[in-house]
Parts: structure tokens; sequence; C-alpha cells
């Protein structure tokens, strides 16, 4: 039968002089694993993304093979044939992503608001179509003294009316429901 352990005595557990794994040993690990998932990953890249990183690749290639200025220091890395074939390459690639970038400038013609074809002043409908009826009713009675005054007038003194005159529509008439009023025009009465 197995005994328990003596004060002092030890038993299992690491042996001496085994290092402890740090936390760089960790980090490392991880980030290897961090690049190995990236690697087999699909590039999740928007394509104006890529071209974004592109252009500033470019600009930061010709701003180290850029040439010094007049007033100042000498660049040790100058070269004008490399700084302008990589300003070139950052030129077109920045005029490739400029339409996703800002929108284009450009001129739209103002179209005048579409006004309305019956509209009388009114809050609502229904305050409109009480403003067609009493316009309605007012051109009605105007046309019924217009026509009394003329059979008046004829009473006194017989001529003969114009052969292209016609009375005003009776707007006055019901509506067939298909949202156009009805008018009815009697045939001129002949003498």
């Amino acid at each position: 039968m197995p005994r328990g352990a003596q004060p002092g005595e030890r038993r299992g557990g690491r042996a001496k002089g085994t290092p402890n794994k740090t936390p760089l040993q960790n980090a490392e690990v991880l980030a290897a694993k961090v690049a190995k998932a990236e690697a087999r990953a699909p590039v999740n890249k928007l394509a104006k993304e890529v071209l974004d990183w592109g252009m500033q690749y470019c600009v930061a290639r010709a701003a180290f093979r850029r040439p010094a200025l007049a007033d100042a220091p000498p660049n040790p890395d100058e070269h004008e044939g490399e700084f302008l074939k990589w300003f070139a390459l950052a030129a077109e690639l920045a005029k490739t992503l400029a339409p996703y970038q800002s929108p284009r400038l450009l001129a739209h013609a103002i179209k005048a608001p579409a006004t309305e074809s019956c509209a009388a002043p009114g809050p609502n409908a229904k305050e409109r179509l009480k403003e067609l009826v009493r316009a309605a009713i007012a051109a009605d009675e105007i046309t019924l003294k217009a026509e009394n005054a003329a059979e008046n007038a004829s009473a006194a003194e017989p001529a003969a009316e114009p052969e292209n005159t016609q009375r005003a529509a009776d707007l006055s008439a019901p509506d067939d429901a298909d949202g156009v009023l009805v008018a009815v025009i009697p045939a001129p009465s002949e003498p």
C-alpha cells in the first residue's frame, strides 16, 4: 500500500531546472499561428482598399527616391528616374481610385416642380373639391344671367345670333365616377 508524503518530502511535479514558458515564447507561437491562418485565409479586401494601399506604397517609394529641393539638404537615396517611375505609378493609381473616394461634380438641370392640374387653395382634397364646386356654381350662375340678358335683348330687338357661339358647359352635371366631370352642352335652340 502506498504511503503518503513525509514532511519535507516532495513527490511529482516539474523536475528541478526545467525552464518556464515565458510570455515572449507564447507570443512568438501565437504570432506564427496567426501568420499561418492569414496565409490560408482568402483576401477579403475591396478593390478600392487594394488601390489605396498600392497608391500609398508608390508615394512612399517616390518620397524615398525624391531629389533634394534647392533649400533642403541632399537626399542620399536620390534617384530622379526611380522617383519619376514611382510618382507616375502613384498618379495612375490615384486617378483610378478617385471615383471611389470623392463624388464627381456634374451639372444637373433643375426641373420646375410639377403643378397640380386642378389644385385650388385648401388644406386637403375635400376643401379643394368644395372650392371647385363653388366655382362651378358661380360659373353656372353667370351663364344663366348671360342667357337671360341675351333673351331679353333678343325679345326687344330681334337679331340673328352668330352661328359659332355656344353656351358654357353645364358644370353641375353629375360625375360618372371616373374622376372626370361630365359636361352636357345642349344644342342651340332655334327661334
